[in-house]
């Protein structure tokens, strides 16, 4: 089997230490991978790493996050470090395997050829055989090695092994997905025989219905047969396939996904995630698509215009406070708290709940200060300045690197806070110093603390040749920028400068 570079303990090195050697750490780290929480993951397990460096069990762990997070590579890496450290586990054998047909997966989704990925699938057969051999009741082992098999293009072997996992685990439902697969894609290699494609078209139905019987609503069984249905060119029937795994798979988003493709999201997913949630409250997929399309619907007969995000805000919230890393969950509660606040606090819709939700996304979500900024702006706009500066210094921890955060942050000290005005100099400073020593390119942000360094250093350090160094960098940046020419600012700054100089 092939060396994997034993390279992963650098993970562990560079991942932010928390509570190193909690022997619960693993388990915590376990409840944010189910949770999607792969920063909050990825910081536990570095910690657990650097006390455990040797821990096999970690590597499982890791390699399990990794695919999470799409990195298929990677995890087999992870996977056969464990198998290394495990002292021959079948569990990790098994673990490695899949992660050897997840990486043949991604390279064949690719439209690569199969040399680019049968090595994958051999490695994949070898570990599969170790676990079949010391431990052949295994629900998994034999349908997986028939799928590395087939993958190999042996497809005779292929459904040998599919038959045996569905004669030795009739209530397990990947054997009879795998099974009406196959003799679907038979079907496909014969289309000039349409008797021969109709058979097995049956004969693949038949595995389908079998398995519905035995191991019921499986969400992976209903998906492989709507892909299935549409390669029939029965849309209607496809469509309810994947309605059905939707339904019986809160979180199966291929299925949600493939559902909204098929239909109307509104008319169709929207009743369907509305009726999962009540279920289950927490789910993220079907909470996602629930304010997804509550956002965008129209007003319903005497409801009030705003209503509809309101309503998006309440089946939202409560997955994302169990799904604290979902970014489709804080993209669509963001901009529902964002439709209730409105552009003009005087014309706000519903100002107590738009706070209220802004306010919960700046605690849950740590990857960004636009809800602090959000409030600071509403504040400011209430002239309530006390909470607007609490809020914009806490946008600006979140986001230190934010031209518009910054400079409304040193905003707030130059207009409303006369007796601490040069606390906005800094602030104005790092605006500047983002473009000039940084990569950044300027935004409008930077353009307005151009402004406010004029304003500075006429009214609260006269330093008028900085003013006049400032407005010719506003000019040079804004000069023809619409709506109208915002030039002309740093030209009505420069003639002050110029007149305070006598020139």
């Amino acid at each position: 089997m092939p060396r994997v570079p034993a390279v992963l303990l650098l993970f562990a090195l560079v991942l932010p230490a928390a509570r190193a050697g909690d022997p619960t750490g693993l388990d915590a780290v376990r409840d944010h991978l189910r949770h999607g929480m792969f920063r909050a993951a990825a910081d536990g397990l570095g910690a657990f790493l650097k006390a455990h460096p040797e821990s096999a069990e970690a590597f499982e762990v890791l390699a399990e996050l990794r695919l999470a997070k799409g990195e298929a590579l990677p995890a087999s890496e992870a996977a056969f470090r464990a198998v290394e450290l495990g002292n021959g586990e079948n569990r990790l054998w098994s673990l490695w395997g899949r992660m050897c047909l997840e990486v043949a997966r991604s390279l064949r989704d690719e439209g690569l050829p199969k040399e680019r990925y049968v090595s994958w699938c051999a490695s994949a057969e070898k570990a599969f055989r170790t676990v079949i051999e010391t431990d052949p009741e295994d629900p998994d082992v034999h349908w997986r090695f028939g799928l590395a098999r087939e993958w190999q293009g042996d497809h005779g072997v292929a459904e040998q092994f599919y038959d045996l996992q569905i004669e030795r685990f009739p209530q397990h439902p990947a054997g009879y997905a795998r099974m009406g697969r196959l003799f679907a894609n038979r079907a496909n290699w014969v289309k000039e025989k349409p008797e021969e494609v109709r058979r097995l078209r049956d004969r693949a139905y038949e595995f389908f219905r079998l398995g519905l019987e035995k191991a019921g609503e499986d969400p992976e069984l209903l998906f492989v047969m709507g892909g299935v249905r549409e390669e029939d060119d029965a849309p209607g029937l496809a469509l309810s396939c994947y309605l059905r795994a939707a339904e019986a798979g809160p979180e199966f988003r291929r299925a949600w996904d493939r559902a909204a493709e098929q239909a109307d999201p509104e008319t169709v997913l929207y009743p369907l995630a509305k009726q999962v949630l009540a279920k289950h409250p927490t789910a993220a997929v079907p909470a996602m698509w629930a304010g997804h399309c509550a956002n965008r619907r129209a007003p319903g007969p005497g409801e009030r215009a705003w209503e509809q995000h309101a309503e998006a805000l309440r089946w939202l919230l409560p997955a994302f406070e169990v799904h604290r890393e979902h970014e489709g969950l804080y993209k669509e509660a963001y901009l529902a708290a964002q439709k209730l606040m409105g552009d003009d606090p005087a014309r706000a819709v519903d100002p107590a709940r738009g706070v209220a939700a802004f306010e919960k996304l700046h605690e849950i979500w740590q990857a960004s200060g636009d809800a602090a900024n959000n409030l600071g702006f509403w504040y400011r706009e209430q002239k309530r300045y006390d909470l607007s500066l609490a809020w914009y210094l806490k946008a600006v921890e979140r986001a230190p690197e934010s031209q518009d955060i910054l400079n409304d942050t040193g905003l707030i000290y130059l207009f409303h806070f006369p007796r601490e005005r040069e606390k906005g100099l800094p602030f104005f400073e790092k605006t500047i110093a983002l473009v000039l020593h940084g990569d950044q390119k300027p935004e409008r942000g930077y353009w307005d603390a151009l402004e406010n360094l004029c304003k500075h250093y006429t009214e609260v350090d006269p330093q008028p040749e900085n003013v006049l160094r400032f407005a010719k960098m506003r000019y040079e940046v804004t000069k023809g920028v619409p709506p109208y020419n915002m030039s002309q600012v740093a030209e009505q700054w420069a003639k002050k400068a110029r007149k305070a100089l006598g020139r």
